[in-house]
């Protein structure tokens, strides 16, 4: 269970770094297509809105780093639970159903994630913790 673990977690992690990777050479499309979105549920605020939009393909490659690498994996499965979760609603509000599929597909790594994270040995955590412990 904990080499399949590991592997969903190596496997998430570099589809979100592949993901923000390609983000940030296309982030005039990307972030036009979102700011569209949200000017069509009639939000105040596009520049805060724009300068999220500038921000998360970088969030999502470091989210995918973390996860991938293993390091603060609690933190970083709760931070992309949180992230996609807000994605997902926004998108749903904005009736945009082919983002809110994208939405949910990472909502459910996420969660299953975080309900067996007791399984995440093969990771930098447990590095970390051993070094921790043995100095207490």
């Amino acid at each position: 269970m904990k080499l399949f673990y590991a592997g969903i977690r190596i496997f998430v992690g570099l589809q979100l770094m592949f993901a923000g990777y390609n983000e940030t050479f296309a982030l005039n499309a990307f972030s036009s297509h979102f700011i569209s979105t949200a000017e069509g549920m009639e939000i105040s605020g596009n520049s805060i809105i724009e300068t999220l939009l500038i921000c998360l393909p970088f969030i999502k490659f470091g989210l995918g780093l973390f996860i991938l690498l293993g390091f603060f994996t609690k933190q970083s499965l709760l931070a992309g639970l949180l992230l996609f979760g807000l994605f997902t609603f926004v998108m749903m509000m904005g009736g945009n159903s082919s983002e809110v599929m994208y939405g949910l597909y990472y909502l459910t790594f996420f969660t299953g994630l975080m309900m067996y994270v007791e399984n995440n040995d093969i990771s930098l955590d447990n590095k970390a913790n051993l070094t921790c412990r043995r100095s207490l």
